[in-house]
Order: C-alpha cells, then sequence, then structure tokens
C-alpha cells in the first residue's frame, strides 16, 4: 500500500471554517491536522446531521462516549497549539470507522507536559465514502498557518 497526498489546505488569513476541498475517495484515509490555537471540531462530506458518535480517553483516563453528535469535538482548550492525525476505513457500504490521536502543547515551556487524547469515532453514513474534511473552530478564527492534508490508499 502507497499513500498519496490527495489534498491539503493551509489558512492564509483566519477563518471560522477550513475544508480540505473535495479530493478522489480511497479506501484508506490518512489526515494530519494542524491549529495554532482554537477549538476544532470535525465534519465529513460537509453533514451536520447526527450521524457522528465517538469514545475517546484523555491524558489515558477513563472512556466517555458521544452519541448523535452533529460532529466530533477533538480538542479542549482554544488557546493552545493542536496537532491532530487519524486513519479512516472508508468503505462507502460500511460506516467509516476512525482511529485518532491528538495532541496539545498544554501551555508554552518546558515546564508543561502535552496533552494527549484518543478517539475512536465513526460516521454513519453507509451510502457514500468521504471525500472532503472539514473543519469548523467553535471559539471564532482559526489563525494563520491552520493546516489540514489528506492522504490516501487503497
Amino acid at each position: 500500500m502507497s499513500w498519496q497526498e490527495l489534498a491539503t489546505n493551509t489558512l492564509t488569513g483566519t477563518a471560522t471554517t477550513l475544508d480540505s476541498g473535495t479530493f478522489t475517495a480511497k479506501k484508506y484515509l490518512f489526515v494530519l491536522i494542524f491549529a495554532p490555537s482554537a477549538r476544532v471540531w470535525l465534519r465529513v462530506n460537509s453533514d451536520p446531521g447526527a450521524n457522528y458518535a465517538y469514545r475517546r480517553s484523555e491524558e489515558g483516563g477513563s472512556d466517555s462516549t458521544g452519541v448523535n453528535k452533529n460532529e466530533i469535538r477533538l480538542d479542549r482548550n482554544s488557546t493552545e497549539s493542536f496537532f491532530s492525525y487519524f486513519y479512516i476505513y472508508n468503505e462507502a457500504t460500511l460506516e467509516k470507522l476512525f482511529t485518532l490521536l491528538d495532541i496539545s502543547n498544554n501551555n508554552n515551556g518546558s515546564g508543561n507536559a502535552p496533552k494527549r487524547q484518543e478517539f475512536a469515532f465513526k460516521w454513519a453514513d453507509t451510502s457514500n465514502q468521504i471525500t472532503e474534511v472539514n473543519l469548523i473552530s467553535s471559539t471564532g478564527n482559526f489563525d494563520i498557518g491552520t493546516t489540514i492534508t489528506v492522504m490516501g490508499a487503497d
């Protein structure tokens, strides 16, 4: 299996959303997100319906879950730098399964250990493959330099 870049988008000005743009559907997707600061919510294919569910753990603690969500909230603090990567199984006739890890800087300086979250989530659509990834800021604007990159493989 060989990964190829399907889409990348970096903000050159502030904005409340950042989309990958439409890309060719692949069976496997790998997505990277960097936000210098902002609360990041995720949708796919511009779907705002209650079609998302998740299980997450913060700093290796106990799980929390959410069902019938309109998006997946990835971060926790709008003042922290945020980096996330995730894999997606993207078969059209099945629910899309994601495994995700994110890290935030937890304030500047070596005196603050970074934070981490692990997610398992799904998009419950069983008729379409993912061809776009959408980021929404829940706290105003994403900063210049916020980036999304999508890689794909069959």
